[in-house]
């Protein structure tokens, strides 16, 4: 009988098999973390932002009476932003994100948001005269907008879900 050369030298076919089968597995635990991941992280841009944005407001209510009823004061705010720009209707665009400041009833209420692409879930911050806020973070029943207004939820922020 031949002799085989290089018996014993590496792979069958079902060892190489298993080696697929646990990288898939770990692939499909790790994936889905790491998309969470991505999405805290855009996530932080908008509260850096909103918050920000929410400061200049503060100061300008401060600092200026509103004269008209209903205002966009994007446009008067002394806010230093960075990732995108303002466009002609008063907004801040970024990548992921879209903001504006607008006051009503001459100032007793300005309302402050950060809207994520395709509207899954917007950041909103709402200031009464006497300086109280609300925190609301709103979804349309994407996944991805109940993952982050839930998680924002357990950092003090009211979750609002409503149907498209």
């Amino acid at each position: 009988m031949k002799e085989i050369k290089n018996a014993g030298k590496g792979f069958t076919l079902l060892e190489l098999l298993v080696v697929v089968l646990i990288i898939g597995i770990l692939a499909s635990i790790a994936l889905p973390q790491y998309n969470k991941a991505v999405e805290k992280a855009k996530l932080s841009e908008a509260l850096i932002n909103i918050k920000t944005i929410e400061a200049s407001v503060d100061r300008y209510l401060l600092t200026n009476s509103i004269p008209v009823n209903e205002t966009n004061i994007s446009d008067k705010l002394d806010v230093d932003l960075s990732g995108g720009e303002w466009n002609d209707y008063g907004e801040y665009k970024t990548e992921n994100f879209s903001y504006g400041a607008y006051c009503r009833n001459y100032g007793d209420t300005c309302h402050i948001s950060a809207v994520y692409k395709d509207n899954e879930y917007g950041l909103f911050i709402e200031i009464q005269s006497g300086h109280s806020k609300s925190f609301t973070c709103a979804t349309f029943f994407t996944e991805k907008g109940q993952y982050i207004c839930h998680y924002l939820e357990s950092q003090g922020w009211e979750y609002y879900d409503e149907e498209l």
